[in-house]
Parts: C-alpha cells; sequence; structure tokens
C-alpha cells in the first residue's frame, strides 16, 4: 500500500526469538541474521516480550506457567504501533521464529489471521508431545501442570488445541536429530495444516539438530525461509 505521505508502507516480518528466556541484543549472528530479512526489503521488528531477559526475574517469571498470554500481546501491540507510524502495510505481514519462537508463532497461527504467512522453526506444537523433549526439567512448571496431574492445564497454552482456527499459509522446518524439541513436533503441524488444506510446507533437515550449522543447510534455511516469505508478501511484479 502506498502511503499517503507518498512513502511506500513495507511488508513485515515480526522474528521471534527462542528460549523463551532469552533476548534480541544488538550482537551479530548468521542464524535469524534481522539484516538478511531486512535486505529482502521487510520492516524486521525485534519484540523483547514478557519472559525475556534483560529486565529483571519478575518479568522473566511473567510468563511461566502461560507461556502463550503475554508474549503475543506483546507481539501484537508492538505490530500495532508500526501499522499506527506508518511503517509496515498491514496486508503483508508476517512472523517468524525457532525453538520457543516457533512455539509462540504456532500460539499465533491459532490465534489470529493478521498475519499473511508464518515460519515456524524447530518449534514446540504441542505440550503433551514436548515431554519427549531431552530435558524435562522444570518443565510441568513452565507448563501449569504436569501431564499426570492436570492434562487439561497444559492444554490451556497448548498451540496444538487451537487447530480449529489455523488458516495461515505456514512454512515449518525441523532438524531431524533434535532432540530438543523432537521433530515430530513439525511433522505434527504440518500434517494438521496439510489435512485442514491449509498451505503448508515441511522442509526436515537430517543431519541438523536444534540448530541449523553447517553452512550449505543454512543456505537451504535461508532460500526456503525468503522463498516463502517473498510468495506470500510481495506484490506481484
Amino acid at each position: 500500500g502506498d502511503d499517503p505521505k507518498g512513502g511506500t508502507k513495507r511488508p513485515l516480518v515480526q522474528l521471534i526469538h527462542g528460549g523463551p528466556h532469552s533476548s534480541w541484543t544488538d550482537s551479530f549472528g548468521y542464524r535469524w541474521n534481522p539484516l538478511l530479512f531486512a535486505a529482502r526489503g521487510y520492516v524486521v521488528c525485534l519484540v523483547n516480550f514478557h519472559g525475556s531477559m534483560g529486565s529483571g526475574q519478575k518479568f522473566a517469571d511473567a510468563i511461566v506457567g502461560a507461556h502463550g498470554d503475554k508474549p503475543f500481546t506483546d507481539i501484537m501491540k508492538a505490530t500495532d504501533a508500526l501499522i499506527a507510524r506508518g511503517l509496515v502495510d498491514p496486508d503483508r505481514m508476517a512472523a517468524a521464529g525457532g525453538s520457543y519462537g516457533g512455539y509462540l508463532t504456532s500460539w499465533i497461527l491459532g490465534h489470529t489471521d493478521r498475519f499473511k504467512a508464518l515460519v515456524v522453526h524447530a518449534g514446540v506444537y504441542d505440550l503433551m508431545g514436548q515431554f519427549a523433549s531431552d530435558s524435562a526439567y522444570g518443565r510441568s512448571n513452565n507448563y501449569g501442570a504436569a501431564p499426570w496431574e492436570n492434562p487439561s492445564r497444559v492444554d490451556l497454552y497448548s498451540p496444538s488445541r487451537f487447530a480449529a482456527r489455523f488458516a495461515t499459509p505456514t512454512l515449518v522446518l525441523h532438524g531431524e536429530k533434535d532432540y530438543r524439541v523432537p521433530y515430530t513436533q513439525g511433522l505434527n503441524l504440518h500434517g494438521v495444516l496439510t489435512a485442514k488444506g491449509v498451505p503448508s510446507r515441511l522442509v526436515v533437515f537430517p543431519e541438523e539438530n536444534h540448530w541449523v550449522l553447517k553452512a550449505q543447510s543454512a543456505k537451504v534455511w535461508y532460500g526456503e525461509v525468503l522463498s516463502w516469505l517473498d510468495r506470500w508478501l510481495k506484490k506481484p511484479s
């Protein structure tokens, strides 16, 4: 959309960090490099939502037992702020993330249709299935209950329980040797989207783990992610 003041509103990509007890900082890395997305013509938003590190223990603890609540609200408020400033085209927005960022992107999938495309890398899709992870420490506390005590409480913030609302085209990527978030999580999400008739693409890296580390794999990863965003957000020439 053309801005009435003479500028051009650009497509938005919300990059959602993992952890969740991590944060976006002024640092350089090859994975999820915001500059590569910006170079493609996207406005890139990096939200340090509730649960992120760097704003005190209370802020970090604010999401325990409710992983999808405040962070989702924070992402949407940041999106609205960018729209209000006239920087982004509200009809060309996407969200993308890995690990917890993939979880929150899956949560977005079931809670809003405002984004035109989503990217879920190594994302937690089903909280019950996530007990297959190589680390069970603190998981019951983080999810609000243990599956054997109160499964319905765990389900409250499981993206899988909101599949009835899934409608956004979603790219799913996963490393087959991922033990932190087993790749069956990605298979499950892609299978549900496919069964529903929602556009979805699954890309599995047989030799990668929770992180895509090999240079050639990273090249394929960026090609898949940027192509998916271009497909759904770029105007036809």
